[in-house]
This record gives C-alpha cells, structure tokens and sequence, in this order.
C-alpha cells in the first residue's frame, strides 16, 4: 500500500508520485527535499520516519481495541 501524503495547506491527500510529478518543472527538484501539493502547490517538508512510524501505530491500536462502555 503507497503511503499517502497530506497537504498541510489545502488538506488534500496525494501518493509521493503526484508530488514528484509536480515538481517536475522546477530546476531544483532533484536535489529539493520539499513535497509539493499537486492541488494548490504548497510546499512542505516531508513527513519524519518517526511520525510516519507513530501514526501507523496509533492506527493500528484504534482498529483493533474494543470501544468503552462506560455506565
């Protein structure tokens, strides 16, 4: 499964593909290590390995817990 990205700006989420296809035009882009939103444009740094990695985490407690009852 491709790890989808996030815009910080206009929320819209897109594969690290559709960034590098944006950034195509740019003469720095190679050596840029900014993700640029193919919507609105908006450049970002990457997401940490350690957020990647705590946020898959986080995920994965959600759907395998048992939801709370409280009385």
């Amino acid at each position: 499964m491709t790890e989808k990205v996030r815009c910080a700006l206009c929320g819209y989420e897109f594969t690290p593909e559709e960034a590098e296809r944006a950034c195509r035009s740019c003469p720095l882009a190679p050596r840029c290590g900014l993700v640029r939103c193919p919507r609105c444009g908006y450049e970002m740094l990457p997401e940490a390995r350690l957020v990647t990695w705590v946020r898959r985490l986080r995920d994965r407690v959600r759907k395998t817990s048992v939801p709370r009852k409280d009385y």
